[in-house]
């Protein structure tokens, strides 16, 4: 039986740090102090047990159930695990410190610990323990380790880009492609990270210049393919996804615009090179894929232009060439569309029409046309009845605004 003037234990055999050290949750003014002899450490019976402060001095002392403590070499060996329960009249008046040389973490503590963190991250500002990835790069790295699971990423290259946004993982696609980081990460084993996209994609995601300085024409076109897979249909009515621009791109050759899908915001400036190659000489093919009924007349909320300026020089290129080609204006969906305060400069025409029919008529709002040759050029096309609308607009330091060569056809 210990005594309260014993200095030492009776018959030391072995001492080691503590393991964990605590106040206890669920009992007043008690310390709980744990130790762990490791499994080659015995060949005796625990009988006392003492507990010593940073300076070496026992503070505390109690006898102990007969416990066996085995030596591996007897054929049994095991961890021992003592937890000692003291009663001190001030527990805040106490320093608890563990040595950094823990070697196991209780149950109870490792518990503890999930749910201080569970907290913290559950918080409002939890985001601030998380961190964030630091770029595209540095995502490819990580391995997702459950179905939904989220990163925030920084950049998409460095911190001066936008290409930030959240990810997660999305263990049932097998198929989507890596477009660095636009909207889809694929890992080496198969893992894919997806943006998380609500309904507008932005160029600046894709890493890809927005000085104009360098040509990013096929790099363009992936994004304006993208962004068409993230409309919507409803209701025979389809939302088109709005892609914007908040920079400058270069291009020189023809690029593709699903004008049912895809709506293109700036304020941005796309430059043609009028060097380039341009099929049938025109920077844009306006074509439309959605199939609905009488769909000319839905899917006009959004102006397939927007805040936009289209640049060239010397009136050598063409910029706009709408085409529907199954000839039906009434199931051309990219039609009776909306351009709202777009500029246009250095173009021989801006915009003309191939088969489609009056489904190609556009309302122009607040836009103005400099130093191009024509605004508009309507050509004889089966099923032409155009419908056209200027409001607000300018058109300067050019030859003829409007071309009409459409005589089996009428305009409005």
């Amino acid at each position: 039986m210990p005594t309260a003037d014993q200095t030492q234990l009776r018959r030391e055999t072995w001492r080691g740090d503590i393991n964990d050290l605590r106040s206890a949750d669920d009992a007043t003014n008690h310390v709980l102090a744990e130790g762990v002899v490791p499994a080659d450490t015995g060949g005796w019976v625990v009988r006392e047990i003492g507990l010593f402060d940073g300076d070496g001095d026992l503070i505390a002392i109690s006898n102990y159930p007969d416990t066996i403590k085995p030596l591996p070499a007897s054929g049994s060996g095991k961890q021992l695990y003592i937890q000692v329960h003291l009663v001190v009249d001030n527990v805040a008046a106490l320093e608890l410190i563990v040595n950094d040389d823990i070697v196991l973490a209780s149950r109870k503590y490792v518990d503890d610990e999930i749910i201080k963190i569970t907290l913290k991250f559950s918080a409002p500002d939890g985001l601030k323990y998380i961190g964030r990835c630091e770029n595209i790069a540095k995502l490819r790295t990580i391995t997702p380790t459950i179905d939904g699971q989220k990163i925030d990423v920084a950049a998409h290259t460095n911190d001066n880009d936008k290409g930030d946004g959240y990810f997660y993982y999305d263990a049932s696609d097998t198929v989507t492609d890596d477009d660095d980081g636009f909207t889809c990460v694929v890992l080496s084993n198969g893992m894919r990270w997806k943006r998380k996209v609500l309904h507008d994609l932005y160029v600046e995601w894709s890493g890809i210049d927005t000085t104009g300085q360098s040509d990013m024409t096929t790099r363009f076109q992936q994004l304006l393919d993208i962004t068409a897979k993230f409309s919507t249909t409803a209701n025979g009515v389809t939302t088109k996804a709005v892609l914007h621009l908040n920079g400058n791109i270069k291009v020189s050759a023809s690029r593709i615009i699903d004008a049912s899908k895809v709506a293109l915001q700036g304020p941005g400036t796309i430059y043609v090179d009028p060097a380039g190659v341009y099929l049938t000489g025109y920077a844009f093919m306006l074509t439309s894929s959605t199939d609905t009924s009488l769909v000319s007349y839905s899917n006009k909320t959004t102006p397939v232009f927007r805040d936009m300026m289209f640049a060239s020089e010397g009136r050598t290129v063409n910029l706009f060439y709408g085409v529907n080609n199954t000839g039906n204006a009434n199931n051309n969906p990219a039609a009776l569309q909306t351009v709202f305060n777009c500029h246009f400069k250095g173009f021989d025409t801006v915009y003309s029409n191939g088969t489609g029919g009056w489904g190609w008529g556009w309302s122009w709002y607040a836009s103005g046309c400099n130093s191009c040759n024509h605004w508009m050029h309507i050509t004889s096309q089966p099923d032409t009845y155009e419908r056209f609308s200027f409001d607000s607009c300018i058109f300067q330091n050019g030859g003829y605004a409007f071309v009409l060569d459409n005589p089996d056809g009428k305009i409005y």
